[in-house]
């Protein structure tokens, strides 16, 4: 057996006794929480970064300054995009554990990093584990500009070119791996012995039908011909003249570290058997020099510690607090990703999670709503928020069985949201 061969047994024999581990709440892969604090050596932290216990073990970072304001738009978004509810006012209060199960699935063991923590920006990245159809380990990775508190995105960083460009940049480099583990899994084949007709049969079986999904699913994942089969299509994909979504820089996880940036890409399969996949999520790292030629003035500053800058406004990717007609309510939007739009809200009366579905187009925003609470009637139509972006407010009107007026606002620590004339 070939050393390489001999690493994917040993893989899936240690892929196997965690499994087995698993405990009855069906918690899989669930690691010893842990924080790594890494400040940078060059400025004082303005962070210091407390931990608040999860109700499905680990711990969540709890972010504290001489700037309350910072503080809380900072710990809102921590806690809203990673479990849902807004963060408790000190950390000592600890979160609420909700009197529903979570209808997505398992999720816990959280334990988080800092990647950087100066006068610049605040980078974690939280680490958890969740078990839904399958189960899975995970990375976020978080940025917050440390003057303002505001999440950043790879679209801060970087010009739109200099996205393209390490788009195009960082696939090449991917395709590069995913070629050699084909030329080392081809030269495994070619040393296997094949001393009668039926074990050329045998091999043979392990083909794999590229036909259907069903096919892919039904794979023998032990044998090589499958991976081959399944990193040659990546290649391909790569290769093709619509090879956008391969290449968009925005669909990776970004950390920025006190010397470097590092991409993380997600894994060429990601069915059955992914954790048999010996390439995996690929990580590219550069130096803040080679990176100058993409970043914008914002992310001179935040690398390199050069010019001025101001940020673009934005609703997205932060707690945003105003009204439906009267009704005081909280909501959050993630970044968007080639238009398409998602997060949820929620009234303050009530909390209960609604979660939000739409497009962008220009300054305007559709976001159709979801209340697992609620039972639709077949063919009626779910309630719709149609708003316009000005800046970091988002102004229009809900539409369901009323038509009432919809404003929200970025938060502060002011608990008073944005009023409706």
């Amino acid at each position: 057996m070939s050393n390489h061969r001999h690493k994917r047994l040993m893989n899936s024999l240690m892929i196997c006794c965690l499994i087995l581990s698993c405990v009855a709440a069906s918690c899989c892969w669930a690691s010893e929480a842990q924080t790594d604090v890494r400040a940078s050596a060059v400025e004082a932290a303005p962070f210091t970064i407390k931990s608040v216990p999860h109700w499905n073990g680990g711990q969540l970072p709890y972010v504290l300054s001489n700037n309350p304001s910072v503080d809380y738009r900072i710990n809102n978004v921590i806690f809203l995009s990673m479990i849902g509810q807004l963060a408790p006012k000190v950390a000592e209060d600890g979160l609420i554990k909700p009197a529903k199960p979570n209808t997505n699935g398992w999720f816990g063991q959280y334990s988080f990093v800092v990647d950087r923590n100066d006068s610049r920006l605040l980078s974690l990245t939280i680490h958890y584990s969740g078990c839904g159809a399958s189960c899975a380990d995970t990375d976020e990775k978080l940025l917050f500009d440390s003057a303002s508190g505001r999440r950043l995105s790879i679209r801060d960083i970087f010009t739109a070119e200099g996205r393209q460009a390490l788009g195009k940049r960082n696939s090449l480099k991917r395709t590069e791996r995913l070629q050699q583990e084909v030329d080392q899994l081809r030269k495994e084949i070619s040393s296997e012995p094949t001393t009668s007709n039926s074990e050329v049969s045998d091999e043979s079986s392990d083909v794999i039908n590229d036909d259907t999904e069903d096919d892919y699913e039904n794979g023998d994942i032990d044998s090589p011909r499958f991976w081959i089969h399944e990193y040659e299509r990546c290649i391909k994909e790569s290769a093709s003249k619509d090879s956008s979504q391969y290449e968009a820089i925005e669909s990776d996880q970004m950390t920025l570290g006190v010397e470097k940036v590092t991409f993380v890409h997600h894994q060429c399969y990601n069915g059955y058997g992914w954790y048999k996949d010996e390439v995996g999520r690929q990580a590219l790292s550069y130096s803040f020099s080679e990176l100058r030629p993409y970043v914008s003035a914002y992310g001179l500053y935040v690398l390199l510690g050069e010019g001025k800058y101001s940020l673009p406004l934005s609703p997205f990717e932060q707690v945003l607090r105003g009204y439906i007609g009267k009704a005081p309510i909280t909501m959050y939007l993630r970044e968007p990703e080639r238009l398409f739009v998602s997060g949820f809200y929620f009234y303050e009366k009530n909390r209960g999670t609604i979660s939000l579905t739409g497009k962008l187009e220009g300054k305007n925003i559709v976001l159709t709503e979801r209340d697992e609470q609620v039972d639709y009637k077949t063919g009626a139509p779910q309630p719709v928020i149609r708003a316009t972006i000005n800046g970091e407010t988002l102004e229009g009107f809900w539409e369901g069985e009323k038509k009432l007026r919809f404003k929200v606002v970025p938060a502060t620590s002011n608990p008073k949201p944005a009023t409706i004339p």
